[in-house]
């Protein structure tokens, strides 16, 4: 997957002739922070005048394959006239992996339903799919302030946790990991070391132990942890630290678990939805007793109920019953 901008919006825009208006608009408003990335057109016109500045794709190509491989944030329908059977195909592609889908302009036959209206800068939008939740604005605002809160509160643990690392074991006090975020998105993941040194390069050597289902990787007593590290992951200490991760934008505090990149490319298609909002530090997987013996695809769908079910008073919930499962220690 290729990033353009760890911070933009990414769109896929189905056009005409007719649509050379609101590409324009697009374009010329960069303080938007939106990127074109793709047109899927047959026209001759907008091919020959957007060809070197955005990747133009035939009609005939197809949309489901591009959402695997892309980082899309939203698909706008432009065309005119519209087609409701091939229309309502692209949508439910959408839906399934939580990519919301517009139309511009709005369309004559509104008997597409579950719908509400978006206007940017006077164009309206008719959006389709209301299911992705990363863009309400409460969420990021509820996670900064609460984010900075804990790491002021926890500071000087975070100190003590740095020192028992540093004297007890060779390697970095901190340790990071590459991880899929939203979209696809990559970035680093951080975490006190819970492990010996270079742990990753050994983890061939311990696949054949593995005691979860599915593509994650879980062992419970994984001789390459520390004796320190034991204790930090029973209480689940060694995830503070994404707490900065949460105040530079890459996470959240309630979302599903960010995978690593093996594990996404094992994925089935409805498993995509998981990165349709920020991972989070914590979610309801979390929480549960014993959690590490629950089937992959049982995980993969309590990720995705959150999703649907989102709201404010429920991440506060989880945040609770997160510090309650910190004192419990039923981590590994």
């Amino acid at each position: 997957m290729k990033i353009l901008n760890k911070r933009s919006k990414n769109l896929i825009i189905f056009a005409d002739d007719k649509s050379e208006r609101f590409i324009d608009i697009i374009i010329s408003h960069k303080e938007w922070g939106v990127n074109i990335i793709m047109l899927i057109t047959n026209s001759d016109k907008l091919r020959e005048k957007y060809g070197s500045l955005i990747r133009i794709m035939p009609n005939k190509i197809s949309i489901k394959k591009l959402l695997e491989i892309d980082i899309i944030d939203e698909v706008i329908y432009g065309r005119n006239p519209i087609g409701d059977n091939q229309v309502l195909n692209y949508m439910w592609t959408c839906k399934e992996i939580g990519v919301p889908f517009y139309f511009y302009p709005l369309p004559s036959n509104s008997q597409l339903l579950y719908s509400n209206l978006d206007g940017v800068e006077g164009i309206k939008k008719f959006k389709i799919n209301s299911l992705v939740y990363s863009d309400k604005k409460v969420k990021p605002i509820f996670d900064f302030i609460i984010s900075l809160i804990l790491i002021l509160l926890f500071s000087p643990l975070f100190i003590i946790i740095s020192i028992l690392i540093k004297t007890t074991s060779n390697g970095p006090i901190i340790f990071k990991q590459q991880r899929v975020g939203i979209r696809g998105r990559k970035f680093y993941i951080y975490k006190f070391r819970t492990m010996i040194k270079d742990a990753d390069q050994l983890q061939s050597e311990y696949e054949q132990f593995n005691e979860v289902d599915g593509p994650a990787f879980k062992i419970k007593n994984d001789k390459r942890i520390t004796k320190i590290g034991r204790i930090l992951r029973k209480y689940g200490i060694d995830e503070l630290p994404q707490l900065f991760n949460v105040l530079k934008g890459d996470m959240s505090l309630i979302g599903p678990r960010p995978p690593v990149p093996s594990e996404v490319e094992e994925y089935k298609r409805w498993y995509l939805k998981r990165l349709s909002i920020k991972p989070g530090i914590t979610c309801t997987w979390q929480i549960i007793p014993n959690r590490n013996t629950i089937l992959f695809e049982k995980w993969m769908k309590m990720d995705i109920q959150y999703i649907d079910s989102w709201s404010l008073m429920k991440d506060i919930l989880l945040v609770f019953k997160t510090i309650k499962t910190f004192f419990v220690g039923t981590g590994y």
